[in-house]
């Protein structure tokens, strides 16, 4: 769009003026959203402990903290023991707060650790 304003009348340089302000108004708005979307949030990770007639289950919870957006675990691993994936995955938008959970068997909680 070009403001060639010269030889025009009033009237339509007063539109041609707002109509460039909403289109500089929408882009700007159209910048932010996208910009909004990409910063990264971090789950919090966290485990109880209980005595199985096995011996050890750590019951991992992964909690999100964005709820506009949907929660995807990249990676998700334990230093021993069988453990579950983590469900669901991804999370769905909108659910408060962010929650996925997964089990690890035959290992105590002491020697065990998780990164997601």
């Amino acid at each position: 769009m070009t403001l060639a304003l010269t030889g025009k009348s009033r009237k339509r340089q007063g539109a041609l003026i707002t109509a460039a302000l909403l289109a500089i108004v929408i882009a700007v708005i159209g910048a932010l959203s996208a910009a909004t979307s990409a910063f990264a949030h971090q789950a919090n990770v966290s485990g109880k402990v209980e005595c199985t007639a096995d011996g050890w289950a750590v019951n991992w919870e992964i909690v999100g903290d964005f709820p506009k957006k949907k929660m995807h675990i990249d990676g998700f691993t334990v230093t021993a023991g069988t453990t579950t994936d983590p469900t669901p995955d991804p999370v769905p938008q909108g659910t408060k707060p962010q929650k996925a959970t997964a089990k690890t068997t035959g290992i105590p909680y002491s020697v065990s650790s998780v990164t997601a």
